[in-house]
């Protein structure tokens, strides 16, 4: 079965917090930290695309391996399982398929929906520390079923909302390092300002704006970036 690898620069320090996701950022930070209390078990965090979910949770995987690189820390999307539950059906994999599943120390399923992956999960054992994404609430999936709602009620859910214009800047700001390119503060506060609810496209677009002007004058203007913006639907 495959897995996304942990982006390692998806971490806690490269995590920008406000006040839109601070409290998701503060439970994923103590799962982090210590996965065998398992203090909030599972760990469900939800919201709109773009948002930083992804990220969160990767950070948690980062920062749990680095502590004991000997873990079992396994990621996945939600559709990943479902394909991977497919095949051990039709090739007869069931004990292989479990036994992958229930010896790991950490699971993280990311981007969790109500189409057979609580079918699934009800079907594992596994005694360790879960965290789950979703672009929804529990209470947005009218056909969870009755057992999976509590077993998420027993953990923690927390939700995530857009930030604010000037953890958007910081962003931007520390994309354009990571890139190491130099991005005037008027072209970040252009940026920042016209795409506000989702930072995907936020750092999306400044690469954009990066790539044109390394292939053109070398210059990054106000043009270059209304264009990029454009293009985006923005």
């Amino acid at each position: 079965m495959k897995a996304d690898l942990l982006s390692t620069h998806m971490t806690f320090e490269n995590f920008v917090v406000g006040d839109g996701n601070n409290f998701a950022y503060s439970a994923a930070l103590a799962v982090a930290n210590d996965i065998s209390s398992q203090i909030y078990n599972p760990l469900f965090i939800y919201a709109n695309p773009g948002l930083g979910k992804t990220h969160l949770v990767k950070a948690i995987g980062n920062k749990v391996l680095k502590r004991n690189e000997y873990l079992k820390v396994f990621y996945t999307t939600s559709r990943q399982l479902i394909q991977d539950y497919t095949t051990a059906v039709n090739n007869n994999l069931f004990d292989e398929f479990y036994k992958f599943y229930d010896e790991k120390d950490l699971l993280i399923f990311d981007d969790v929906n109500e189409d057979g992956f609580f079918y699934i999960y009800d079907r594992l054992s596994p005694e360790c520390q879960i965290v789950m994404t979703s672009r929804k609430s529990p209470g947005q999936m009218p056909h969870l079923e009755h057992r999976a709602r509590k077993m998420l009620n027993w953990g923690l859910i927390a939700d995530m909302h857009p930030l604010d214009r000037i953890s958007r800047e910081t962003i931007l700001l520390r994309t354009g390092t990571r890139l190491r390119a130099h991005v005037p503060m008027d072209i970040i506060y252009l940026i920042a300002t016209r795409i506000t609810d989702n930072i995907a496209k936020l750092e999306e677009a400044l690469q954009r704006v990066i790539a044109v002007a390394s292939i053109s004058n070398g210059r990054i203007d106000k043009r270059t970036v209304l264009k990029v913006l454009k293009n985006l639907g923005y």
